[in-house]
């Protein structure tokens, strides 16, 4: 490596690295980060405020790259909504590799209206995606976990629901029809009755049969999905919602329960990690006065690990308490 050379002006800030020039000009939004970063010699942080394009390949892999303004996958445009939001949380230094990789899942899925049909729902309040690409989102159930419908299927979470696809109603014109429903956080709380349970889950973009028409977009037919958790607090957008500041986002915590999600092809036997000697070990045994007497740290790794409880790790101890005799009540 050459060592590089640099010009500071007040119209411009240029560098020369291993024979490549780089310029920045006055009134650029990265003027003053390019600045600082010649200055203390920061060489690696400089091409990605000099160029979208190489703010985005800092990111994109294999399938992917970029041209004129443009992300593509395979050699295709990706949708020009994605498209922005990948280059704003690039140009932001923030990691979105996590739209690259829903992008790719969603490539899989065999209904164009399906594929069209799936931005306008993400949109709605609470809709996510997580690292893997996959969405997340909410279903109300029955207080023992069982659809609202048939009664037959087992939301705990943990568990797995599957049907064939070509079993699931794809008639977006029709509110209810055959098929497993998921939804935004309104519809799940304005689902069955008061006695209702919601649960988060997790589905693969392939696995969107439809969106309904009905209520805005708000909820999903699918053929596959997995119970993640229990709804504890609204989940954040991550996704490309442009109704919400990129700022004021905030992370996904599913607690650590999230490491135990059921394995394609394991059996019921296999659905959760066995921990050795957690610090929670023997509480299914124990009433709820005791299990009030345990210090919050435990309990939220008892409702995190264990229970699966969402965003334990972020509740108070009267709150968290009430949704671990809640689930324990089940």
């Amino acid at each position: 490596m050459s060592i590089p050379s640099y010009n500071i002006t007040r119209e411009s800030v240029t560098a020369v690295i291993n024979g490549k020039i780089y310029t920045v000009k006055a009134g650029d939004k990265n003027f003053e980060k390019a600045k600082k970063a010649v200055l203390e010699e920061r060489w690696d942080d400089l091409p990605p405020l000099v160029s979208k394009g190489l703010g985005v390949e800092r990111w994109a892999k294999g399938a992917f790259s970029f041209r004129d303004n443009a992300i593509l996958f395979k050699g295709e445009e990706i949708d020009p909504r994605l498209n922005k939001r990948i280059i704003s949380m690039s140009e932001n230094g923030e990691d979105p590799s996590f739209l690259m990789k829903f992008w790719e899942n969603l490539q899989k899925n065999p209904s164009w209206r399906s594929v069209q049909q799936l931005y306008p729902f993400l949109e709605n309040e609470g809709i996510a995606i997580d690292q893997d690409g996959m969405i997340l989102s909410y279903k109300a159930v029955k207080p023992d976990y069982t659809d609202y419908h048939t009664g037959t299927f087992d939301n705990h979470p943990g568990k797995m629901n599957e049907m064939p696809r070509n079993k699931v109603s794809d008639e977006y014109e029709v509110a209810c029809h055959t098929g497993f429903h998921t939804g935004s956080l309104s519809y799940a709380m304005n689902f069955g009755d008061s006695s209702r349970r919601v649960i988060i889950t997790r589905t693969h973009p392939a696995d969107v049969v439809c969106v309904s028409k009905d209520g805005g977009a708000h909820k999903i037919r699918v053929c596959k999905y997995h119970v993640v958790g229990n709804h504890g607090e609204k989940l954040p957008d991550t996704s490309f919602n442009t109704k919400k500041d990129l700022d004021q986002e905030e992370d996904i915590s599913l607690g650590s329960g999230w490491d135990n999600l059921k394995k394609e092809g394991a059996s019921d036997s296999d659905s959760e990690v066995v921990v050795h000697k957690p610090v929670w070990a023997g509480f299914d045994d124990l009433s709820d006065d005791e299990i009030s007497q345990k210090n919050i740290e435990v309990l939220r790794k008892y409702a995190g690990q264990k229970l699966r409880i969402v965003n334990s790790g972020k509740m108070k101890k009267a709150d968290l308490l009430k949704k671990i005799f809640e689930v324990r009540g089940a």
